[in-house]
């Protein structure tokens, strides 16, 4: 068995859409993808609020790239797994939108 000291945090990540719609008007430029943790009192904080790790985008045009898929609909080419199950030729990777 694992401990909870030992065991890593819970994590979700929560696009912020509010900032996705100002990103794809051009009137921002702050980040739309937050992450945050679960702490011990089991409360969701922003990660980094406390100090502790926060979320960093590897590229600089991540907003850049999520403006584009939104204003060509590419979200609705997004292939869950379900799909995948439905139609084995779906690739539920997503490959071909990030490419």
């Amino acid at each position: 068995t694992t401990s909870s000291a030992t065991s890593p945090a819970p994590r979700c990540c929560w696009l912020d859409n509010v900032k996705l719609e100002e990103v794809v008007k051009g009137s921002s430029r702050d980040a739309v993808v937050q992450l945050y943790t679960r702490d011990s009192s089991k409360s969701w904080r922003q990660a980094g609020s406390d100090g502790s790790s926060q979320l960093k985008l590897k590229e600089p045009s991540t907003n850049v790239v999520l403006a584009d898929h939104v204003t060509t609909k590419k979200w609705q080419k997004v292939v869950d797994f379900d799909d995948h199950l439905d139609d084995i030729s779906k690739d539920w990777l997503n490959a071909s939108l990030l490419g």
